[in-house]
């Protein structure tokens, strides 16, 4: 009888169980909705979206057979915390950026995503029930951020931002409406796994913008307390400067998914005569606190590259403009 719903045909899809979940969801409430009305749609669509019971329609029987794996896929909210993209406070404080996490509403559906540290936007959230009285392509959205181990709305002055929409130059247009739909019942019900890693704050501004070099890297830092750490969802180097103050010394990179929740790569490196990271070690850390010697996968050059020869970029662009002139 899902036929009816064209999601419901594609419950699954490449092994995403967060849309099969949804579909699922969808797909049930589109029956129900359908003798029920709009009220009946959204009351089930909440049931099977949260993993709740429908008696006595299914009796005891888990409503949607997909939100198990919906929650394994889906962050937990010190996952979002560590995934989402920072700036730097005036008093050298690394906090979550403006926008970074935010909640998005559409008429049929709900979820929560992340701009992570390589400014790739990705969902990390299961799908939620929408909100029906919006019109169809109207999205709202709500920044978040985390506090106190919860998804909370964003402040300015002490007031929270609420819901907007984007206009066409991407400005914020305030709404001045309720919207009764929790972030936090979106993302992963799971164990938290402990974090074995934390934030470092930025050497400088250079390794913000991606223009420290190897040959700054060595210049300021012990070079025999040069670190790679690799986690799921982003990789880095800190390091330990001559006074003993440990930093980042690179911008974010991706991570290694293969890695499962709360493991940690630790790399130590060196910078060689040739202004080279060299790879000396490499020992994968767990949450329970085994350590054992790995192969390094990633290349630590790729997170902080030689300075550019000035000379040979001049004469590349050169050669280049002369081609696009047909020189």
């Amino acid at each position: 009888m899902f036929k009816k719903y064209p999601g419901a045909t594609q419950l699954v899809g490449d092994g995403d169980q967060v849309t099969a979940s949804n579909n699922f969801s969808k797909g049930v409430a589109y029956v129900v909705g359908s003798v029920t009305g709009v009220n009946g749609y959204q009351k089930v669509a909440d049931l099977t979206s949260d993993n709740k019971r429908l008696n006595p329609f299914v009796g005891n029987a888990n409503v949607n057979p997909f939100n198990s794996g919906a929650n394994l896929q889906a962050k937990e909210i010190n996952e979002i915390a560590q995934m989402a993209q920072t700036q730097v406070t005036d008093d050298g404080r690394e906090v979550i950026a403006n926008g970074a996490i935010q909640q998005v509403v559409t008429a049929d559906t709900s979820y929560v995503q992340v701009r992570d540290k390589t400014g790739e936007m990705q969902i990390v959230s299961k799908y939620g029930s929408g909100d029906s009285s919006l019109k169809k392509g109207e999205v709202l959205y709500q920044d978040l951020t985390v506090s106190n181990g919860s998804l909370s709305s964003r402040q300015t002055n002490g007031q929270d931002i609420g819901f907007y929409k984007q206009d066409a130059s991407g400005g914020k247009v305030l709404v001045n409406r309720q919207i009764n739909i929790d972030a936090n019942e979106l993302v992963a019900q799971k164990p938290v796994i402990p974090s074995i890693s934390k934030d470092y704050i930025p050497y400088n501004q250079q390794v913000e913008q991606g223009t420290f070099y190897a040959n700054d890297l060595k210049a300021h830092s012990d070079n025999n307390n040069i670190e790679m750490i690799v986690e799921r969802d982003r990789s880095y180097v800190v390091g330990t400067t001559g006074k003993g103050k440990e930093y980042r010394f690179s911008s974010y990179s991706k991570g290694d998914p293969s890695l499962n929740p709360g493991e940690v790569r630790r790399t130590r490196c060196s910078v060689s005569s040739a202004n080279r990271i060299v790879v000396e070690e490499s020992k994968l850390h767990t949450s329970q606190g085994n350590v054992e010697s790995v192969e390094e996968i990633i290349d630590p050059n790729n997170l902080i590259p030689r300075r550019p020869n000035r000379r040979i970029e001049r004469r590349r662009q050169n050669e280049e403009n002369r081609a696009r002139i047909g020189v």
